[in-house]
């Protein structure tokens, strides 16, 4: 046994090499000749499909197997347990031996077959051997060629196979090994995934509203407040300032966190959002640098009816330190132009 490469890899995109037949059987070709002294296609002929007489396989196998041939046979004849007689067309290129629990085997007899003639075929089995994956975790998920392993034993033919082992909290491992003799056993441990803690910031829970104007409010190290509030052809629009009042940062308004509510109940979204000399119909991201005062006007469209007041304006923010958080203020008064 020889490992080829060990990998460790915090994310991988595992792509299946093998078909699902990958732990089948499989058969190998070890004699294929022409048989001058057999007249089984002489004494018992046959036609194909094009009038010209088969040729005839005569297949024996190592051991008993029902075997069968995927492109078309005109007759099969079972000679003993382990031999066979298969008539089939000169005319094919290929023949596709198939068997219960093995993977298909193709032997190409391109131009090698002629009208009327015997074949002697001799195919053997390739020896599977005893496999055993050992992984700690012991409830790591294995893949073998992108197939599931029914962990810990099973068989595999020889041959070079990739071992993908996976499991919660711990980093992917990939490893491709040499299948080559009877009772193979690959160990592996699996390393666990190193976890960042992220520092916690604390950050304010009541917004503070100014006595002397209520619709002025310092909130996470920003004061916010509204201005103005106009209604002229069905569109409203909410005049704020913001100031930060901490280190240079950006600011960003989601805007389908921003919710206007009116004398009647009715709740409406903003479809534009000015942002100092920035427009957008979605979230607005700007850099506000400290104790400067910033204009921010949310503009409601379409509505049908003219607004008196505002109950409520809530607007959902965002910033790096404080993450989400939000800004209220109620009973602002409308003008209508």
């Amino acid at each position: 046994m020889k490992k080829l490469r060990v990998l460790l890899i915090s994310s991988i995109l595992f792509i299946p090499l093998f078909s699902s037949q990958l732990f089948g059987l499989q058969f190998e070709l070890d004699e294929f000749r022409r048989l001058p002294a057999d007249f089984k296609a002489e004494i018992e002929p046959m036609t194909d499909m094009d009038m010209n007489y088969c040729a005839v396989l005569k297949v024996e196998l190592d051991k008993p197997v029902d075997l069968s041939i995927k492109e078309k046979v005109y007759k099969k004849e079972k000679i003993d347990e382990n031999e066979y007689y298969f008539y089939v067309s000169s005319r094919e290129d290929e023949i596709t031996f198939a068997a219960p629990h093995y993977v298909p085997f193709v032997m190409d007899v391109e131009d090698e077959l002629k009208i009327g003639t015997t074949y002697y075929v001799k195919l053997n089995t390739i020896k599977d051997v005893n496999v055993t994956i050992n992984v700690n975790p012991a409830d790591a998920t294995i893949m073998v060629n992108g197939l599931k392993w029914d962990k810990p034993k099973g068989r595999l033919l020889p041959g070079e196979y990739v071992i993908f082992l996976m499991n919660d909290g711990y980093e992917e491992l990939i490893d491709t090994v040499s299948v080559i003799e009877d009772n193979t056993i690959f160990n592996y441990t699996m390393i666990a995934e190193k976890v960042e803690t992220t520092p916690v910031i604390k950050t304010e829970d009541v917004q503070v509203q100014d006595k002397d104007n209520p619709f002025r409010v310092e909130f996470n190290g920003y004061v916010v407040q509204v201005v103005s509030a106009d209604f002229a052809q069905n569109t409203l629009v909410v005049g704020v300032q913001i100031t930060n009042l901490k280190n240079e940062r950006e600011l960003t308004i989601i805007r389908n966190k921003v919710k206007l509510y009116d004398t009647a109940g009715n709740e409406y979204e903003p479809q534009t959002i000015e942002f100092a000399n920035k427009t957008k119909n979605w979230n607005i991201t700007h850099n506000l640098v400290k104790d400067v005062t910033t204009k921010v006007s949310l503009i409601f469209k379409n509505i049908n009816s003219p607004i008196e007041g505002v109950t409520l304006l809530k607007i959902g923010l965002w910033d790096q330190i404080n993450k989400d958080f939000e800004i209220s203020f109620k009973n602002i008064g409308v003008t209508t132009r």
